[in-house]
């Protein structure tokens, strides 16, 4: 969160208008709430950028699986729910960006 506060005062002190939120990519009650809540308050948003990264370290080969599905299934979620906000807020930009590492 300090990196991202950091962000968002390097960019107003530039002049331009910008928030950052971070929550837990894998509650997704919380990403329900915090993205509605964006929309309330910052309506209309006009670049949204998704900045979701996972990582996930496995002892043995073949739970690789099994955590793939878990972290894509976070991602997956992320991505439809801003989807939704994008489709009707008519979004100028939405930037999704995704980090899926895995270490064996």
């Amino acid at each position: 969160e300090e990196k991202l506060n950091r962000a968002v005062s390097i960019l107003s002190k530039e002049g331009i208008t910008v928030y950052g939120c971070s929550f837990d990519v894998i509650d997704k009650k919380q990403i329900h709430q915090k993205i509605s809540a964006l929309e309330k308050k910052f309506s209309p948003i006009d670049i949204l950028v998704n900045n979701a990264g996972i990582q996930r370290r496995a002892k043995e080969v073949r739970t690789f699986p099994v955590h793939l599905a878990k972290a894509m299934d976070y991602v997956i979620h992320i991505s439809k729910r801003l989807l939704l906000l994008y489709l009707q807020l008519a979004l100028q930009l939405l930037l999704n960006i995704s980090l899926l590492l895995f270490s064996l």
